[in-house]
């Protein structure tokens, strides 16, 4: 996996500006104009990532720990990850994997737990996580 510096991903999304986020013509592109001097993207998420961070305010180059991006998971993975919690309030987070089957965490959570717990994420990502529990009509709710 070839990491990009903020040069190539600055070229990137002037390109993908350029060309009306047009997504089969901003690689090509970018291939034609820097191929013979840098590392070209080979697929559009590359590009659209850049993008994203820029939109989100946040750096250009990716943060990245022992060459690992951080995971963002979507809305849906989180819902299901709350049902779980809302069914099962005690509930070991390593059975959580097989319902979710992705790697989480590796901790316990109990029901009449009051402090908010730390979550340990896997080694190669080694970004802290919190899990908060809230309360709400449905009952305890466990926020990730």
């Amino acid at each position: 996996m070839h990491f990009y510096s903020a040069a190539e991903y600055t070229d990137m999304v002037l390109l993908y500006g350029e060309y009306c986020q047009n997504s089969a013509l901003t690689p090509r592109t970018y291939r034609e104009r820097c191929g013979a001097t840098r590392v070209c993207p080979i697929s559009l998420r590359t590009i659209k990532g850049a993008v994203q961070r820029i939109r989100e305010n946040q750096r250009i180059v990716p943060n990245t720990d022992e060459g690992v991006a951080p995971r963002h998971h979507p809305p849906s993975f989180e819902q299901r990850v709350l049902d779980h919690f809302d069914r099962n309030p005690i509930c070991s987070l390593d059975n959580l994997n097989s319902l979710v089957s992705k790697f989480l965490f590796c901790c316990t959570l109990s029901n009449e737990s009051k402090a908010v717990p730390t979550i340990t994420l896997p080694a190669a990502n080694r970004h802290a996580a919190r899990v908060q529990r809230c309360h709400s009509s449905k009952g305890s709710r466990y926020v990730v």
